[in-house]
């Protein structure tokens, strides 16, 4: 575990301990003050912590003026949030916890403090336990977003359960919540490790910055908490509702910050992909040019994208109904490099497939008009017509028109490379934006099938233009990409990888484009005809 891992787990958990010991204090202070009013201290220690945060806030901001540009990177733009939020749900879950210690039984306030120093103390056994773990496993694998998805949504879980009173035994619900946040302070640390080398390597900028904004991220959690709980207190404090009835209600609090922390991880876009890309890069790439793509491409990945949330909650609603099984993806190596996938288009059943299963991270080439709000509906309207060819036509054109931002936001997400088909200068800057995209260390997914003639089940003859891609790679990188055939079939409900063809440097250009196109489109048929005979020998 690196020396920085350690400390970050100690800020976290000590910064964390400190709120919860001023809390105690403020409300022994309080006991001191007026035995008979012990919650005056708890009511006044609040609003100097929200003062306390928000002089440091401005002065942040008026002296480090510098931080807007690393916010401006949308990978750590969400980090911050995850962060926030995380902390929000920490504290507050600790700060209800303690509410309901104090406005319950005065007496053994005590015991409280000695229930929360043992969970803090179980909190850093487990994180540092897990870092060692998940620092070797969880990093390499590309799951660290995974495991805080994981550890967000077993405490949510636990959270509601005890809520409803599903869960009342106290030390299995302290185990199970700090289980869930040791993983979220795991993948927090991780990310930020992650992170500085974004930014010491790929940006080139200083990441020692992103101390003081995680500093103010902890403020802001502080401010925000001190401000709910202070309300809380208040509110039992002047009135006479009974703790019991909303007991349940404050330790529904926490699962309000933790669904948004949830909400907010989905949107980070980092996967093992370029993960291993940003390894690739910081461990050196011998060609210059290569390099500098792969920069690049890491800088439009971690700078400039983020996920939408509604589009894999989507898929995942769209998936059951389209089950495909994906066979021989052991086929595919990726060790020398990107590679290119053909697959046949089946209609819109073949993207759409290879979109939800496809196993490797992957750009699609896609039509340009589908990208495009002034061309789009003239690409859906045929589709919407015959799938809607029981709607009055006024329907089809107001469907069409209405759901069209959708569907380019939606296409858009799985990163796609528009295809220009109107001349020949329009598909050269397609196939210029593949070649980046290959020197970049994507793979690419085609369909090079013409979409006018193919029947439904079958595959035909390729276009050639595709295999162009080959060379063009080859010349500026000097390595041979691999085309592999990528079979959809909607009746066996497969997506199979066939064998790959390899670009061969030493044959002559025109007819190397040609040997490939029709090698894949003989594998493709193969790949077909294995489906097909063994449908026949199961009947």
């Amino acid at each position: 575990m690196e020396k920085s891992s350690w400390i970050n787990t100690m800020k976290i958990v000590i910064g964390v301990f400190i709120v919860t010991l001023l809390t105690f204090l403020s409300y022994k202070i309080g006991e001191y003050i007026d035995a008979n009013n012990s919650l005056i201290g708890s009511i006044l220690w609040f609003p100097l912590v929200i003062i306390v945060c928000i002089i440091y806030l401005i002065f942040i901001k008026i002296k480090y003026k510098n931080i807007k540009s690393y916010e401006m990177v949308k990978t750590y733009q969400v980090f911050n949030f995850m962060e926030i939020f995380f902390y929000l749900a920490l504290l507050i879950g600790a700060g209800t916890y303690f509410a309901i210690a104090v406005l319950s039984d005065t007496a053994n306030i005590g015991d409280y403090f000695k229930e929360m120093a043992i969970f803090l103390t179980t909190l850093i056994f487990l994180t540092i336990l897990g870092l060692f773990i998940a620092s070797k496993v969880v990093t390499r694998k590309g799951g660290i977003v995974g495991l805080y998805i994981v550890g967000v949504t077993l405490c949510l879980t636990i959270n509601i359960l005890v809520s409803c009173n599903v869960i009342n035994t106290r030390w299995l619900y302290y185990l199970l919540i700090a289980i869930g946040t040791a993983m979220m302070i795991i993948s927090i640390i991780l990310l930020h490790n992650l992170l500085k080398k974004v930014f010491n390597f790929v940006l080139k900028q200083n990441s020692n910055v992103m101390h003081l904004i995680e500093i103010r991220n902890f403020c802001w959690a502080c401010l925000i908490s001190s401000s709910i709980l202070e309300i809380v207190i208040i509110v039992f404090h002047f009135t006479n509702i009974d703790l019991p009835k909303t007991t349940n209600l404050l330790l529904f609090l926490p699962v309000i910050f933790l669904f948004v922390a949830l909400w907010i991880s989905l949107m980070q876009p980092i996967d093992k992909h370029y993960l291993k890309l940003l390894d690739l890069y910081i461990k050196g790439i011998d060609d210059s040019n290569v390099s500098e793509k792969v920069r690049l491409n890491l800088i439009r990945k971690f700078a400039h994208t983020t996920r939408r949330v509604w589009v894999k909650i989507a898929c995942l609603f769209v998936k059951p109904f389209v089950y495909t099984k994906v066979k021989n993806k052991q086929n595919v190596n990726l060790n020398d490099g990107p590679v290119i996938f053909v697959a046949n288009h089946y209609e819109i059943y073949g993207p759409i497939v290879a979109a939800l299963y496809i196993p490797f991270r992957t750009r699609f080439w896609i039509v340009n008009g589908m990208l495009s709000l002034d061309l789009i509906e003239d690409h859906i309207k045929p589709g919407a017509d015959k799938i809607l060819k029981h709607l009055p036509e006024k329907w089809h054109r107001n469907l069409v028109k209405r759901f069209s931002k959708t569907i380019i936001k939606c296409l858009n997400e799985f990163d796609p490379i528009p295809v220009y088909k109107e001349s020949i200068r329009d598909l050269i800057r397609t196939m210029n934006a593949s070649v980046e995209a290959l020197l970049g260390g994507d793979n690419i997914l085609l369909f090079p099938e013409d979409s006018r003639k193919y029947k439904d089940g079958e595959i035909d003859k390729f276009y050639t233009g595709f295999a162009t891609l080959g060379e063009m790679y080859y010349k500026k990188s000097g390595k041979e990409v691999t085309f592999y055939p990528l079979y959809i079939s909607k009746v066996k409900k497969t997506m199979t990888f066939g064998n790959g063809i390899t670009f061969n440097k030493k044959n002559d250009s025109f007819l190397e484009k040609q040997r490939i196109a029709q090698d894949l489109y003989s594998e493709m048929t193969r790949l077909m005809e294995n489906e097909n005979s063994s449908t026949k020998a199961r009947k």
